[in-house]
Formats: structure tokens, C-alpha cells, sequence
């Protein structure tokens, strides 16, 4: 059903706005609130949901969506004082009555017996979190909006991204997703990952074993994956979308290419 709303006549309609407010907009494009900003609200809401935002619907998500407050409700000791708890309700009620729940089975196994609600509510922190956040961000130094970062002793934050467009096939799939790829390997969504250990391990600390029991969460900084000079060569922090074995090594998207 994804799949088919990302090709049908709403999501059509809201990608030529969005075109038509780039050539418009001018420096309000990339703006707080702004087309951009609003255009990844509404389109990752209906082509996940299959929610056409209006209304008041419209403005309880608006509102849990924009600025960075809303994150801070997830991190600890923040949350305790940036607490959203009544925003979610709210957001998490209009997804309970989305299209794309009503053919969700409660009670089964594979999704740990979870409920339409419990579902819902865990839908928006994955949407607040790294959905709109994630992608807002990525659109925004692939459109030129965002620079890149100025990593130490590298020219990375220099680049300008809108010297390529010129350059890309846009009628080909794959070039444009190698350039969007290869924009996000040096300034991923997604840069660090984590694991929960199963079971006790030990690790070498410059040249020092130290030992960790099971429950211990790890941190798992793919950004540096994805910047490896001894994986991509001299050329690691320079942006080359045609570079040799770019979709099998990508890490840029939670370690799935």
C-alpha cells in the first residue's frame, strides 16, 4: 500500500508543490515551517498512514512535529521537564485511526502481541524521532539547504551539493539514488547505532581487556563506517556519487542500504 501511495495522485500533487515552492520560495524554502518542512510532514503522513493532514489534525502533528522541543521528551533526564506526554495522546489517536492500522491484527506473536494503541504510540516517537527528523534533514543538504559538516582537517564542509545536480540523469532511478546515497554516507540521518549484549563479553582497550555483563548497551558509531579512508579511499570525505561498491558498503540509513 506504500508503495502505491507514493505513486498516486496525492503524493504527485504534493511533490509538484513542493517543486513549485522551490522555484518560488526562495530563502523561506528551507525556513522553520516553511514548504520543505511542511512537505515532509504531510507526505511521510500519508504515505505511511495514508493520512491527508487538514484541519485540527493538521495542527496537533504540526505541533509535535516542528522545532526540536519535541524530541527532548525521549531523552533522559530531559523528558522529565520537556514532558509531551498529553501531544503524543493526541497524535498517537489520530494514527489509531489511520487507514494503514485498520488492517493491523492485535494480539499476534510475531508483533509481540501488541495493541492498535500501543502500536500507535510507539509510531509516533519512530516518526517524530528519525521519520521527519531523518528525513527533513537529509532533503535539506541534498536540496542545498544544509551544509555539510566541517570534519577536522577535511574539506567536507566546503561542498556544494547543487555543482552536482547539473551532472545527474535525473530520468535514471539509480543515479539519482547513488547521489542521494552518497550525500548521506558523508552526512547520514542515521549515525550511530546501538545493540542490547545478550551476554556477558569482553572487549581490547588499547591493549587492556575489559569485561561487560549482558544487558550492556552499545554504541555503534556508523558514522565512522561510512568515512573510512581504508574502506573508501583518499577520496573518503569528498562527495563522488559514482565511487566504486557505494551501495554495499552504505551504512547511512540504521545500517540498511
Amino acid at each position: 500500500e506504500m508503495a502505491a501511495r507514493r505513486q498516486d495522485g496525492v503524493s504527485a500533487a504534493l511533490i509538484e508543490q513542493l517543486a513549485k515552492d522551490y522555484a518560488e520560495a526562495r530563502g523561506g524554502f528551507f525556513a522553520s515551517q516553511g514548504p520543505l518542512e511542511m512537505f515532509t510532514i504531510k507526505y511521510l503522513h500519508y504515505v505511511i498512514f495514508g493520512l491527508e493532514l487538514q484541519g485540527q489534525d493538521l495542527e496537533a502533528v504540526k505541533t509535535f512535529m516542528l522545532g526540536n522541543t519535541g524530541t527532548l521528551h525521549y531523552i533522559w533526564p530531559m523528558g522529565y521537564f520537556k514532558n509531551k506526554r498529553s501531544l503524543i495522546d493526541k497524535v498517537a489517536a489520530i494514527y489509531e485511526r489511520a487507514p494503514a492500522l485498520q488492517v493491523f491484527e492485535e494480539g499476534v506473536a510475531a508483533h509481540a502481541k501488541m495493541t492498535k494503541q500501543e502500536l500507535a504510540r510507539a509510531m509516533t516517537g519512530v516518526i517524530r524521532i528519525a521519520g521527519k527528523t531523518g528525513s527533513l534533514q537529509l532533503l535539506e543538504t541534498i536540496l542545498g539547504g544544509r551544509k555539510m559538516p566541517n570534519y577536522a582537517g577535511e574539506a567536507t564542509g566546503q561542498i556544494d551539493v547543487t555543482k552536482v545536480w547539473d551532472t545527474l540523469d535525473l530520468d535514471s532511478r539509480d543515479e539519482v539514488k547513488r547521489f542521494t546515497m552518497e550525500v548521506a554516507r558523508l552526512y547520514p540521518p542515521v549515525n550511530v547505532s546501538h545493540r542490547v549484549a545478550r551476554e556477558p563479553f569482553t572487549c581490547d582497550f588499547s591493549g587492556r581487556a575489559v569485561s561487560f555483563p549482558a544487558g550492556t548497551v552499545v554504541m555503534i558509531p556508523m558514522v565512522y563506517g561510512n568515512l573510512d579512508k581504508g574502506v573508501w579511499g583518499p577520496s573518503a570525505y569528498e562527495l563522488d556519487h559514482k565511487r566504486p561498491q557505494l551501495s554495499d558498503r552504505f551504512l547511512g540509513f540504521h545500517s540498511v542500504g
